[in-house]
Protein backbone atom coordinates (compact mmCIF):
# COMPACT_ATOMS: atom_id res chain seq x y z
CA UNK A 1 0.00 0.00 0.00
CA UNK A 2 3.11 2.41 0.36
CA UNK A 3 3.96 2.11 -2.82
CA UNK A 4 0.22 2.85 -4.43
CA UNK A 5 0.63 5.91 -1.79
CA UNK A 6 3.48 7.52 -2.28
CA UNK A 7 3.60 7.13 -5.65
CA UNK A 8 0.09 7.94 -6.47
CA UNK A 9 -0.50 4.97 -8.39
CA UNK A 10 -4.53 4.98 -9.90
CA UNK A 11 -6.03 1.29 -9.40
CA UNK A 12 -8.40 0.27 -12.18
CA UNK A 13 -10.96 -2.54 -11.19
CA UNK A 14 -12.20 -4.55 -13.67
CA UNK A 15 -15.99 -6.29 -13.80
CA UNK A 16 -15.52 -10.32 -13.10
CA UNK A 17 -17.99 -12.58 -13.11
CA UNK A 18 -18.79 -15.17 -10.37
CA UNK A 19 -15.91 -18.05 -10.07
CA UNK A 20 -18.68 -20.84 -11.98
CA UNK A 21 -18.58 -18.67 -14.78
CA UNK A 22 -14.99 -19.76 -15.06
CA UNK A 23 -15.28 -23.03 -14.67
CA UNK A 24 -17.49 -23.61 -17.48
CA UNK A 25 -15.23 -21.30 -19.88
CA UNK A 26 -12.54 -23.31 -18.90
CA UNK A 27 -14.38 -26.69 -19.65
CA UNK A 28 -15.08 -25.38 -22.72
CA UNK A 29 -11.79 -24.38 -24.02
CA UNK A 30 -10.82 -27.97 -22.56
CA UNK A 31 -13.74 -29.85 -24.24
CA UNK A 32 -12.87 -27.92 -27.49
CA UNK A 33 -16.48 -26.66 -28.03
CA UNK A 34 -14.80 -23.10 -27.50
CA UNK A 35 -11.32 -22.79 -29.76
CA UNK A 36 -9.06 -19.82 -28.11
CA UNK A 37 -6.41 -19.50 -31.03
CA UNK A 38 -8.29 -17.29 -33.31
CA UNK A 39 -8.49 -15.01 -30.23
CA UNK A 40 -4.36 -15.09 -28.91
CA UNK A 41 -2.45 -13.44 -31.11
CA UNK A 42 1.04 -13.31 -29.35
CA UNK A 43 2.20 -15.56 -26.45
CA UNK A 44 5.37 -13.87 -24.49
CA UNK A 45 7.41 -15.39 -21.30
CA UNK A 46 7.47 -13.51 -18.23
CA UNK A 47 10.60 -11.74 -18.82
CA UNK A 48 9.18 -10.30 -22.34
CA UNK A 49 5.78 -8.71 -20.38
CA UNK A 50 7.04 -5.49 -21.53
CA UNK A 51 7.06 -6.40 -24.88
CA UNK A 52 4.00 -7.78 -24.92
CA UNK A 53 2.47 -4.37 -23.72
CA UNK A 54 4.18 -3.18 -26.55
CA UNK A 55 2.14 -5.03 -28.65
CA UNK A 56 -1.19 -4.64 -27.32
CA UNK A 57 -0.74 -1.04 -27.47
CA UNK A 58 -0.08 -1.03 -30.75
CA UNK A 59 -3.29 -2.75 -31.71
CA UNK A 60 -1.99 -5.53 -33.58
CA UNK A 61 -3.16 -8.13 -31.27
CA UNK A 62 -6.24 -8.81 -30.25
CA UNK A 63 -5.30 -10.50 -26.97
CA UNK A 64 -1.64 -11.02 -25.70
CA UNK A 65 -1.01 -14.12 -23.24
CA UNK A 66 1.79 -13.63 -20.95
CA UNK A 67 3.28 -17.65 -19.98
CA UNK A 68 5.58 -17.73 -17.05
CA UNK A 69 6.37 -21.01 -18.08
CA UNK A 70 7.94 -20.40 -21.65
Amino acid sequence: SNLIHYNELTLIGAFSYPGYIHEQALSAIKNGKITTKKYINEIVPLEGIENGFKIAESGKALKVLVDPWL
